[in-house]
């Protein structure tokens, strides 16, 4: 018998064998929920489609997703507006252009969202949901490295360094989900686009290494020395298949801890070791961000940005209520 969830599931494995990309690209997508007039809603059941939204005439790109005139894409999927970046090859700097694609496409959106506002005399508040760091991988020819393999391998490496970049306390974890022809990285939205593109530049310079590996087994951990907190225990992913580590996979909630007594010991999370540094695939602007950003992290503040928008040192960095998305962040 064929369920919703595995006809899902197939039709994204035929997908991903379909969209197979010539050269190792990133690619990133947000989810954001929305708020009509005060309450929470369905897209789909407010608009109908993006072109409901959009002023101009849309180009079709595959499904029920249109191109932005961004170069991104946008669509409805189950209950959230999603947005995606083109993908970016993989080079210097390339998680900073596919962060400012991202915010390009967000900061659009909000624009013909408040011309909707006018036209239908509603409010729509977007709230952010999710974003997803999505890395190509090319699938080895011989066994032992399957993407399965390595989707388990980095959720013992990754999830701690994005935790510090992109999520805080009320975070619900972050996940690895292995898509046949790439890795996807999930997290909480992050209503930063600084602190994004240096979450994505950690993932992408530790994922492109690793998949160099000669083994995807978990004792490679020690074989490049690299640290994992005691009794650390993966949980199934709660959206197809794949691994999250939430604070419920930790023996304590060591996090809170870390982040008020511990700083001095973020580069050594964030690049656990000196072949898993960020600096492979950072610019400078992006390695600062990693490396060189101390105070007035995510982390430090006692919020979750799901259905929520905060202010974040006297700004709206999330996109603000009906307003125009803000692209600003804190100096560093």
């Amino acid at each position: 018998m064929t369920t919703p969830s595995s006809a899902k599931r197939g039709k994204a494995t035929r997908d991903d064998a379909r969209d197979r990309v010539a050269l190792a690209a990133i690619g990133l997508e947000a989810e954001f929920a929305i708020v009509v007039d005060g309450h929470p809603a369905k897209p789909e059941d407010v608009f109908g489609s993006p072109t409901q939204i959009v002023r101009a005439p849309m180009m079709h790109r595959t499904g029920r997703s249109y191109h932005l005139p961004t170069g991104g894409a946008v669509y409805f999927d189950t209950g959230v507006i999603e947005i995606a970046t083109p993908v970016v090859e993989i080079r210097r700097g390339c998680a900073a252009r596919a962060g400012r694609s991202l915010w390009e496409s967000i900061a659009f959106l909000r624009t013909e969202l408040d011309a909707w506002e006018e036209r239908e005399n509603h409010s729509v508040q977007l709230s952010g949901f999710s974003t997803h760091y999505n890395v190509s991988f090319d699938t080895p020819t011989h066994g032992g490295r399957t993407v399965d393999m390595l989707a388990m391998l980095l959720t013992h490496i990754i999830p701690m360094p994005v935790m510090l970049l992109a999520a805080n306390r009320r975070s619900t974890g972050i996940g690895v989900r292995p898509r046949s022809n790439r890795i996807e990285v999930t997290a909480d939205f992050t209503p930063d686009a600084a602190l994004m593109i240096a979450a994505a530049t950690v993932i992408v310079g530790i994922a492109r290494e690793v998949m160099t590996w000669p083994s995807f087994a978990l004792d490679e951990l020690d074989s490049h020395d690299i640290p994992v907190i005691d009794d650390f225990v993966p949980e199934p992913h709660s959206s197809r298949n794949g691994w999250v580590a939430r604070f419920t996979s930790y023996a304590a909630d060591f996090a809170a801890e870390y982040c008020a007594h511990d700083r001095h010991l973020f580069p050594r999370v964030v690049a656990p070791s000196d072949e898993l540094h960020p600096q492979v695939t950072s610019d400078p602007f992006s390695e600062l961000l990693v490396i060189g950003r101390r105070e007035a992290r995510i982390a430090d503040a006692d919020l979750r940005w799901v259905h929520e928008l905060p202010v974040v040192g006297g700004q709206l960095v999330a996109v603000e209520a009906g307003r125009a998305a803000r692209l600003e962040t804190q100096p560093l």
